[in-house]
């Protein structure tokens, strides 16, 4: 059953990397991010099973079966009666394209960047995080995601790219720090266990 989401400032001052299934995502990338306070999303959650948390706004059959054994924090979008795991709202987010023209989108990695500020981060990591290109890291997509990316012409989440850049600006406007890790900087992870590891 969802309980409603209530770890405001449970991070506060920490950093945090949020893990997306974008083609630049890899187990390098994650394996280098686990020095931090960790999101996975849904598929990612593969190659980061010690993550923090685990998000996916739309859970389905797959939730929990992605990472049975999975000791972290999990969050959905949707009141389940069904589903084991915090309810942090629709999380949809108003994003203005161009003048008078003003979408809502449903998107995890959106969805993540709000729950780490509602933790309390300074500074927000964002992995795997390519709107532009299509495909995930793994480069499989099922027979339903292929019939949905034929029917998508340009960027695979539209106006996700607008959102990001909106997103960022305002974030970073309020002192909170927001950069995109690359894949070459990736570095092999600090031996020094993390401090502060409760919540």
């Amino acid at each position: 059953m969802t309980t409603p989401f209530n770890l405001d400032q449970a991070w506060s001052g920490q950093t945090v990397a949020i893990l997306a299934a974008g083609p630049s995502m890899s187990q390098a990338v994650a394996d280098a991010m686990r020095q931090h306070r960790c999101i996975a999303l849904n598929h990612t959650v593969a190659l980061a099973p010690w993550a923090d948390l685990f998000l996916a706004l739309d859970p389905g059959p797959t939730f929990l079966a992605q990472a049975p054994d999975f000791a972290g924090i999990k969050v959905c979008g949707i009141d389940d009666p069904d589903t084991d795991a915090l309810y942090a709202g629709l999380m949809y987010e108003r994003v203005d394209i161009g003048p008078a023209h003003q979408v809502e989108i449903r998107n995890n990695g959106l969805a993540a960047i709000r729950i780490a500020v509602r933790m309390g981060a300074a500074k927000i990591i964002l992995c795997g995080f390519d709107p532009q290109e299509r495909g995930y890291y793994t480069g499989e997509l099922s027979e339903l995601e292929q019939a949905y990316m034929a029917t998508v012409e340009g960027e695979t989440y539209p106006g996700l790219t607008v959102g990001l850049q909106a997103i960022t600006a305002e974030l970073q406007a309020a002192g909170i720090v927001v950069e995109h890790y690359k894949p070459e900087q990736v570095e092999p992870p600090k031996a020094e266990k993390r401090k502060n590891k409760a919540a």
